[in-house]
């Protein structure tokens, strides 16, 4: 799946989907038996390799908005799809440099 890893594709996989299935990477860490620091590094790599074979070419409407990410009023910015209803982009923050970054 992923180049340049000691990871098997299985492996990874399994990962993948425990992470998108809501488990923090400490317990997915914990549980694999690895270190959190080669779980994000993993996960880091497939959302790259994701992002670098994401097609767009059918996007034709999109709409931006914004959203705390925690009580905390830490925001993130939203690209999505508006036919599709699928995020096309996220990126932190709410200010003119938020939208430049998508």
């Amino acid at each position: 799946m992923l180049p340049k890893t000691h990871f098997t594709a299985l492996f990874e996989a399994q990962v993948i989907v425990m992470a998108l299935s809501g488990m923090t990477v400490t317990a997915i860490a914990h549980l694999v038996h690895e270190t959190d620091t080669r779980i994000w590094r993993l996960l880091g790599k497939a959302v790259t390799e994701a992002r670098d074979a994401a097609d767009y070419s059918d996007v034709v409407r999109v709409g931006i908005d914004d959203t705390a990410k925690r009580r905390n009023q830490s925001y993130i910015s939203i690209m999505a799809n508006l036919d599709g209803q699928r995020a096309v982009a996220v990126t932190q923050g709410r200010d003119k440099g938020a939208l430049g970054r998508l």
